[in-house]
């Protein structure tokens, strides 16, 4: 379970390393790149699995789930964070619906 675990970390840091690169370039290529990414980032994750199913005495379906679910734990927590991020930065630059009327 400690192999799938680790191997969701190691997902998990490549992923946001790869959003951040895909995020500075031009809206029209972001897509196609982080579809590439997610169908790369697959084939690594399965070219690992894979070998440690075959060559070690690990149980594989533990080792998948432990990965599957800590992998998602992190990613929520990732998009909560950026979501998080987003709002502390935004500031407001216009009144709200009250008008900039105070004391009303």
């Amino acid at each position: 379970m400690a192999v799938g675990l680790g191997l969701a970390v190691a997902y998990f840091v490549v992923f946001m390393s790869f959003q951040r690169i895909v995020g500075r370039l031009s809206p029209g290529v972001q897509p196609a790149l982080m579809i590439a990414g997610m169908v790369l980032r697959l084939g690594v994750a399965a070219v690992v699995l894979v070998p440690l199913a075959l060559y070690t005495d690990l149980n594989f379906i533990a080792v998948a789930a432990a990965f599957a679910g800590f992998y998602t734990v992190l990613s929520v927590w990732g998009i909560y964070r950026s979501i998080a991020k987003a709002k502390r930065s935004e500031s407001p630059s216009t009144p709200g619906a009250e008008g900039g009327v105070v004391g009303s």
